[in-house]
């Protein structure tokens, strides 16, 4: 057991396990792999002088970790070895929470193919009330993961204004920025490319939000639905394809330091109106790597 590092399972059943501390009968045991930097593939392409780089790409992260069960006595021991089998399945995904100087990071974890069992001697394990379980995980999701950073602006007085709300990212990976933006009203959302050019200071006019829209929920990420009303309407089709299309790059800016991003509405209401920004927290490796 470490004083510096503590793992912890949330089951996809519900369970709970502290399998630093080995309280509910089960510890992690030493050499898990594929748990702290994220799998990064790299493109080159050839030419006459070698191969130059292309670029690089994330890939599902697949860790392989074993635990050791333990019992009181062989009743105990089976009863503790089921209930921690439960804790991952194929369909529905667990926590494995990560717990450091630097917080709590959190990895979604399943099933990657069926968890093998062994025991002492290749004995049966009620014998001695132990055995070891290893368990091949995915992550479709690869990197470790903080609650989001949340900051609003809101329209005060009148029916339009403007402002701005801080933005940064301490994170070594880039984040795609999430807005929730409060029905009435026709927002101006920021989308700037942070590299200098043409872009950097790229708005996104968004269309009015109508009765039946409800709320607005954007995310910016290309991989996601980047609009979605409150009351699930056509809001992206209203949009004619004008979307967000940058990230906040890695290591960009501090919270004590940060980039403000303008916002506006027209067509709002005094006191209801506004945004919700959410920032995403997701590293590469479960501590570390943040500034």
């Amino acid at each position: 057991m470490s004083e510096f590092q503590t793992d912890e399972i949330h089951g996809a059943d519900g369970s709970y396990w502290n399998v630093t501390t080995g309280e509910q009968g089960v510890t992690l045991a030493p050499g898990p792999t594929k748990l702290v930097d994220a799998p990064v593939k790299t493109m080159w392409i050839k030419s006459a002088q070698g191969e130059h780089y292309q670029g690089s790409k994330v890939l599902r992260r697949d860790p392989v970790a074993a635990f050791n069960i333990e019992g009181d006595d062989p009743l105990h021991w089976h009863d503790v070895d089921s209930r921690f089998r439960m804790a991952f399945e194929y369909d529905r995904q667990s926590k494995w929470v990560r717990t450091t100087a630097d917080g709590a990071r959190t990895l979604m974890v399943r099933l990657l193919s069926e968890p093998t069992q062994s025991a002492i001697e290749n004995k049966d394990p009620h014998i001695w009330g132990q055995s070891l379980l290893t368990v091949s995980l995915a992550a479709e999701f690869s990197y470790w993961t903080m609650p989001d950073i949340k900051r609003r602006w809101r329209l005060m007085s009148g029916t339009f204004g403007s402002g701005h709300v801080p933005v940064w990212n301490p994170c070594d990976v880039p984040i795609w920025l999430k807005w929730v933006c409060t029905y009435p009203g026709k927002y101006t959302l920021p989308d700037f490319s942070f590299l200098g050019d043409v872009a950097a200071a790229r708005v996104v006019p968004l269309q009015p939000l109508v009765a039946t829209d409800g709320d607005l929920t954007v995310d910016t990420s290309q991989s996601e639905e980047q609009l979605i009303s409150t009351e699930e309407t056509p809001v992206w089709p209203r949009q004619a394809g004008k979307g967000f299309l940058f990230p906040v790059p890695a290591h960009t800016a501090s919270e004590d330091n940060p980039i403000m991003l303008p916002v506006s509405v027209t067509g709002g209401v005094a006191g209801v109106s506004g945004v919700q920004l959410r920032m995403p927290r997701n590293f590469s490796r479960p501590s570390g790597v943040k500034r």
